[in-house]
């Protein structure tokens, strides 16, 4: 669960049961349905271009790549270089690539522009590492 305040802690459940089921190996909290606020153009255009890239090289369509709200099967949850926007980015590729059954959940999300981050030219370029890397 990232950080910022954007997810609520009681849809933990929703991540959850698709694992414990047998369903799926990762579950990505897919953020639908937003409550409060609503995304700076930077940062839905940014979300919107690495999520197409990424579905590209997953050769699969995942709805919300980068959503730091999600689930993992201990034997897929894969070892972590990054320490920035790029982990979710890691992550879903590396998961990916050790052949994890991904599912996606509809999740609320809580926007609050007093506690967006700081995402700079220097956070591109380590997307573009990750992307090429893993």
């Amino acid at each position: 669960m990232d950080a910022d305040g954007q997810h609520r802690p009681g849809e933990i459940v929703k991540l959850v049961e698709p694992i414990a089921e047998g369903e799926a190996d990762m579950v990505i909290g897919a953020r639908r349905i937003q409550e409060v606020g609503k995304r700076p153009f930077h940062r839905r255009l940014s979300n919107m271009i690495t999520t197409r890239l990424i579905r590209f090289r997953l050769g699969q369509y995942v709805y919300d790549t980068q959503s730091g709200f999600r689930a993992y099967r201990r034997e897929f949850l894969p070892e972590i270089e990054s320490d920035r926007y790029e982990v979710e980015t890691e992550m879903l590729i590396k998961a990916a690539k050790m052949g994890a059954r991904i599912k996606e959940v509809p999740v609320s999300m809580i926007y609050d522009p007093s506690r967006e981050g700081r995402f700079g030219l220097g956070d591109v370029f380590r997307f573009l590492k990750v992307y090429f890397k893993s």
